[in-house]
């Protein structure tokens, strides 16, 4: 498991493309709005989604804004309205939680609940808004760690690049006992 800390550093890098743009700068958490997001969508938030989302300024770049700026076009609360409002929409099981502006949507699978005591993360591709289940997470720890992991090396400047390709090779010695 990733020290949280550099977890919030990786994913800061990962977003920050996108996340400092006014399009995507969503708001943090509040007590209120998890309470009106978790009671109209059904779903527990998962603490590491919080704690993100709390931490990193830029994390409305790619997961969906739990905060209390409802209108906002990136809100959780919208998005799903959106979703769930297509002419041939995907089942009301899928909680969409990150954008899925080009149809490839990650969502909480709400029919079961995984060891992690979460709803997995589940991939859905909406060809023709057709879901297609292709990729699974067991908790969003993993699956906000496999997003720092791909997408933080590859933000476009330079120097953000080289700190976020230092960090996981610091992690990948570290697990090898270095």
């Amino acid at each position: 498991m990733i020290p949280f800390d550099i977890l919030t550093e990786l994913v800061g890098i990962a977003t920050e493309p996108w996340g400092l743009h006014s399009w995507y700068r969503v708001a943090p958490p509040t007590a209120q709005s998890i309470q009106r997001i978790q009671r109209e969508l059904g779903i527990t938030i998962p603490d590491d989604y919080l704690r993100i989302a709390a931490a990193c300024p830029s994390y409305g770049g790619w997961l969906a804004g739990i905060g209390d700026d409802y209108d906002h076009g990136c809100h959780i609360l919208r998005l799903n309205s959106a979703f769930h409002s297509h002419s041939d929409p995907p089942p009301l099981h899928f909680v969409l939680l990150n954008h899925g502006h080009d149809g490839d949507c990650d969502c909480w699978d709400t029919r079961e609940v995984t060891s992690s005591g979460e709803h997995p993360i589940v991939y859905v591709g909406l060809d023709g808004m057709r879901p297609c289940c292709v990729e699974r997470f067991e908790s969003f720890r993993a699956y906000i760690e496999n997003f720092a992991l791909q997408g933080a090396p590859k933000n476009p400047k330079t120097g953000r690049r080289r700190r976020a390709k230092r960090l996981i090779q610091q992690l990948q010695h570290d697990d090898h006992g270095g």
